[in-house]
């Protein structure tokens, strides 16, 4: 066989070699569906009010594709790569949601226990017909009812994040 032919045979397994392995110049991986990340990240409301942060050096983890954290940020982080920062503007519907008028409610003040203190702003865990488990804010109190909105306290409002993206496993 020609010595040519040998050298660009050889030059081409080592190309399909290096192509296989992505080996391509850029060893930062991205992250994809299955991946587990760790995030360091800031929420403000438009105002800049921050209403959560992870704390320096102790970040969020999560697994991408298993929907554990609201759309608009799990989408947002696809793609990154370890030392990524982004900043996300979303809006209700990638959040939490609308608010929904239907979720506000008046229920007999008498299903609520005796030993259950009740008063504007508490929250109480309520379970549905079929076992379901809800967070809940009493909005207000009669004689003979309490107001009950189920809406998440974040639904209707839009959210701010800056997102660091420190490690994928």
């Amino acid at each position: 066989m020609n010595k040519k032919y040998l050298s660009l045979i050889t030059l081409f397994t080592a190309l399909a070699l290096f192509l296989a392995c992505g080996c391509t110049g850029s060893s930062a991986q991205t992250a994809e569906t299955g991946d587990t990340v760790y995030i360091q990240y800031k929420g403000t409301y438009n105002n800049g009010t921050v209403f959560d942060e992870s704390d320096p050096g102790d970040p969020i983890v999560f697994t991408l594709g298993q929907n554990s954290m609201i759309k608009g940020f799990e989408d947002a982080v696809y793609g990154m790569k370890v030392g990524d920062k982004k900043n996300i503007h979303l809006s209700p519907e990638e959040a939490y949601g609308n608010f929904n008028p239907d979720y506000v409610f008046n229920i007999s003040r008498d299903m609520i226990p005796e030993d259950v203190e009740i008063y504007e702003g508490a929250q109480l865990i309520m379970s549905g017909v079929q076992g379901d488990v809800y967070s809940v804010v009493i909005t207000g109190i009669t004689n003979d009812t309490v107001e009950i909105d189920a809406n998440h306290p974040m639904a209707g409002k839009e959210l701010n994040f800056e997102i660091n993206l420190v490690n994928i496993e």
